[in-house]
């Protein structure tokens, strides 16, 4: 079992290894798909004229995939990993999916810029002002003074960290 539950770390408020390890774990999966994203975009679905139907076509593909290996993922590991209290995927709130298909299609929008973008583009530059979004939503999050900024200075730090690095 990866679960570490109990352990809190010294000095960070709020995080403990579970937390760590999932963030870590993320991380290595991002660093995976945007690694098989800049390969498939340059050596695979190369585009021959056109790019921005190259980046769509992967975009649906991805989509696809995308989708099923979430439901697979969450229905395997939901209650077991991530939360003791998950029963399986909710279909009755209305509202729920109503901002899901809206943030849906704007993530899927902008990845449909990055996917063209590193057609173009150097993908490392493209990748690096990619993971500084977060950054915009952090600031959001301060004016409407939502979070403590003691409370973002450690994750915007790790990463604009991580933005310079990639």
């Amino acid at each position: 079992k990866i679960m570490i539950r109990t352990d809190r770390l010294k000095g960070v408020a709020g995080w403990n290894k579970t937390t760590i390890g999932l963030s870590l774990l993320a991380a290595a999966f991002t660093a995976g798909y945007k690694t098989m994203d800049n390969f498939i975009v340059h050596n695979v679905i190369v585009p021959k004229g056109d790019g921005l139907t190259a980046a769509l076509a992967y975009l649906v593909l991805g989509s696809w995939i995308g989708v099923l290996s979430g439901i697979i993922f969450a229905l395997a590991t939901g209650k077991k990993i991530l939360d003791l209290d998950f029963h399986g995927i909710i279909f009755n709130d209305r509202r729920l999916w109503i901002w899901s298909a809206v943030c849906g299609a704007i993530a899927a929008v902008s990845t449909l810029f990055v996917l063209w973008g590193n057609q173009y583009g150097d993908p490392s530059a493209i990748i690096a002002l990619t993971n500084c979004t977060i950054l915009y939503v952090v600031v959001y999050e301060l004016m409407t003074k939502r979070v403590n900024p003691r409370n973002v200075l450690v994750p915007s730090t790790l990463v604009v960290g991580g933005a310079i690095m990639s």
